[in-house]
């Protein structure tokens, strides 16, 4: 999923946009509710949920074993709420001029943003 996503912006889009018009029918208390933990607006919480789980899979921030793992009892979700809330950015020393900090207060340093 990475390989495809991270390869084709179109494929990603496309996935994006699929993955928007199926939130739009989460019942509006649980979009509330999400979007409380994501610190969106509910008006937002659609686009925000999509854009960053999609772009964590992209970069290879989320694999697809996480993502199948949270439905396991016990399942460590802290990973995945730290990528939603738009909090946890990981870079490979590699790509590490194409990673960017989310918040303004943040820096790369050592393969992760960081509050300085």
């Amino acid at each position: 999923m990475h390989t495809a996503l991270e390869g084709s912006p179109v494929t990603k889009r496309v996935a994006i946009n699929e993955c928007i018009a199926r939130e739009r029918s989460t019942p509006l208390n649980e979009r509330k509710t999400y979007a409380a933990i994501m610190n969106v607006s509910v008006a937002r919480y659609d686009s925000a949920f999509c854009n960053r789980l999609f772009n964590a899979l992209a970069n290879g921030r989320l694999t697809y074993s996480d993502y199948r793992r949270l439905s396991s009892p016990g399942a460590d979700s802290s990973k995945l709420i730290k990528i939603l809330q738009g909090r946890w950015q990981s870079c490979r020393p590699a790509a590490a001029s194409r990673c960017r900090c989310v918040s303004h207060d943040r820096r790369f340093t050592s393969g992760r943003c960081k509050v300085p």
